[in-house]
């Protein structure tokens, strides 16, 4: 007599035990490779290390367990297929460790020196003017002498007579005894014979006592 065979919803869960069942090999089988692997790379000294590669895959024994554990719980379905994945392979990268720095260069930064070009003012477009000339200073005039007797008289203006001199001019008189006076032209005279200048008698004091009445002197003017 033949078994009833199973419905539909009891191959669907019997697939998803059996899928469970199988993941959870892998992981286990897995985890057990890859605990001994890192503690042998945990042991080595840092540095460069090749790649290690771990291959998980379920043993024929491992399947076969679970294969026999899941026959043993539910049978499998006519015309089912198994669905355990294959072997998966898992590459680990090799651990680089950085060597440690074994010297710091310090450079000292010193800023940029900018040299700065003098500034030259442009050329000149202006006229170059001369400075104006200066006169020449006006010769000399040679002074005008006259020789002769100076008398003297009471002049309100205190000055001195000529004959022909413009008034105003002023006349320095030296007599023979070397005394020295001036004075201004104001009037005309003396009219008497040798006579050249008639003097104020304070100018004529200055030159001779009033008593001589006369003296021998020099005109220049």
């Amino acid at each position: 007599m033949e078994s009833p065979r199973p419905s539909r919803g009891r191959l669907v869960r019997r697939r998803l035990r059996q899928r469970r069942a199988s993941q959870l090999a892998l992981c286990l089988a897995a985890i057990a490779l890859a605990v001994p692997a890192l503690s042998a790379g945990s042991s080595k000294p840092s540095g460069t290390e090749p790649a290690t590669q771990v291959v998980v895959a379920g043993s024929a024994h491992q399947r076969a367990a679970a294969g026999r554990r899941t026959s043993a719980t539910t049978p499998p379905a006519a015309g089912a297929t198994s669905t355990a994945p294959a072997a998966v392979a898992v590459s680990v990268p090799p651990t680089t460790t950085p060597a440690p720095a074994t010297s710091i260069e310090t450079v000292a930064w010193h800023p940029p020196t900018t040299t700065i070009a003098p500034v030259t003012a442009p050329p000149s477009t202006a006229p170059v003017t001369a400075p104006p000339a200066t006169p020449a200073p006006a010769a000399a005039r040679p002074a005008d002498s006259e020789s002769g007797v100076a008398s003297y008289y009471d002049d309100p203006n205190g000055g001195c007579a000529h004959k022909t001199l413009p008034f105003g001019t002023v006349v320095h008189i030296t007599a023979s005894n070397g005394r020295t006076a001036s004075c201004v032209v104001d009037d005309r005279g003396p009219f008497g014979p040798g006579r050249i200048l008639d003097l104020d008698t304070a100018i004529f004091a200055r030159l001779a006592p009033l008593s001589a009445g006369i003296v021998t002197v020099t005109a220049t003017w």
